[in-house]
């Protein structure tokens, strides 16, 4: 008898506050999410665990960011109030803090796109940053989605059809062969290639997982800034040699909405633009 048990983190709703956004590019009101490790028997969680850090998700995008302790100064249980009344209740000082940065978004946002190579790829990996926990933990994890879900149910129904089809043709084709080898040859045949196939769809999964959850958030926050096809295998590039997981499942073409064979995006295509 196998025993199942282990760790598994719970985000709880703590409150409310104000913080910046680096996927809509400006203040946004968040929902603060304790993250607590609870130990589980059979995904059963037991007890409330212990807190070992924070989650805030965009109220308007969903977006996650992680962090140690909250980076506000308080969390309230409304957010009826409004982005500019959490930034006074919540966080009073980011205005002042993030000066530059918001005089920047304010800049891309009316269509000066910053051509300087160390703030423009400061900015295009920050989104990757954020992310990196989010999507290194969801690439670990097999899921059992629709696809893989289907290539199982397929290959439970194929079996017995392969069978019946198997020993339906040896009575009318082959009337001399052994109709009981026919059956069993067809029956592991379709296994077999059912297998394969669930095997397939398993291993995708992540793919899947990362380019429907993750690949929106960070078009949302490329799109303003115009990257060429360049700089974002380039980040890219320097993830996958730090040892992260995700660039392996997540195709560059997911990140290029309008038109993913196009090998430049934008108007800067020649900014002499150096991965970091």
């Amino acid at each position: 008898m196998f025993i199942v048990w282990g760790k598994k983190n719970r985000f709880p709703l703590k409150g409310h506050a104000a913080l910046f956004c680096p996927f809509c590019r400006e203040l946004r009101a968040s929902q603060v999410r304790e993250m607590r490790s609870v130990d589980h028997l059979y995904y059963v969680p037991i007890g409330k665990g212990e807190v070992v850090g924070y989650r805030l998700d965009c109220a308007e995008c969903g977006a996650p960011q992680y962090f140690q302790s909250p980076p506000v100064a308080a969390i309230v249980d409304d957010a009826g109030t409004g982005v500019e009344g959490l930034v006074a209740a919540t966080n009073p000082t980011i205005r002042q803090d993030l000066q530059g940065r918001l005089e920047l978004e304010d800049e891309i946002r009316s269509g000066r796109i910053p051509t300087d190579p160390e703030t423009r790829m400061g900015l295009l990996f920050e989104p990757f940053e954020v992310l990196s926990a989010e999507m290194e933990a969801g690439c670990a994890e097999t899921r059992i989605d629709l696809q893989s879900t289907l290539g199982c149910l397929g290959t439970i129904v194929a079996l017995p059809l392969a069978a019946f089809a198997a020993g339906f043709l040896a009575d009318t084709l082959m009337p001399g062969a052994p109709k009981e080898e026919v059956v069993i040859v067809a029956f592991l045949g379709a296994g077999v290639l059912g297998l394969i196939v669930t095997l397939w769809q398993l291993h995708r999964s992540a793919r899947r997982w990362v380019e429907k959850r993750m690949a929106p958030h960070l078009r949302r926050a490329f799109e303003p800034l115009r990257p060429t096809r360049r700089e974002i295998e380039g980040v890219m590039n320097d993830f996958r040699e730090d040892g992260y997981q995700f660039p392996r499942h997540l195709r560059i073409e997911a990140l290029f909405p309008h038109d993913p064979t196009s090998a430049t995006v934008g108007t800067i295509d020649n900014v002499p633009i150096e991965p970091r």
